[in-house]
């Protein structure tokens, strides 16, 4: 008998408690301008890119990903909705129909951002 027939599954998080999504991983730029569902997040997510990140679960033609981002903008928008479940207790997750634009700066850097 196996963990799982005994009620015993993983819990979903990581030693530290954060949100482990256990998908495939892409890149912002494989989903730039295709419409994609934003299922949830978890913030402050430490990769070997630097501290501070936060990771993306989202669904795109029936499947499951996660891409993980450092983008004020994207994280922006992302607070300010679960500060908005978190304050009314609406339910915004998952947003639907939702596109990422990518707008070029100065030095080869990119800013991306949720089309409005």
């Amino acid at each position: 008998m196996s963990f799982a027939d005994k009620g015993i599954k993983q819990s979903g998080k990581t030693k530290d408690g954060k949100k482990f999504f256990d998908v495939s991983e892409m890149r912002l730029m494989e989903i730039l301008n295709i419409p994609i569902k934003v299922l949830d997040f978890e913030t402050n997510v430490k990769t070997s890119q630097g501290d501070g990140r936060y990771c993306v679960l989202f669904e795109m033609n029936g499947a499951k990903y996660k891409f993980i981002t450092n983008c004020f903008n994207l994280k922006d928008v992302l607070d300010q909705a679960r500060l908005r479940e978190q304050e009314t207790g609406d339910k915004i997750f998952p947003v639907e129909n939702v596109i990422i634009k990518r707008r070029a700066l100065r030095e080869g850097k990119s800013a991306y951002y949720f089309d409005e």
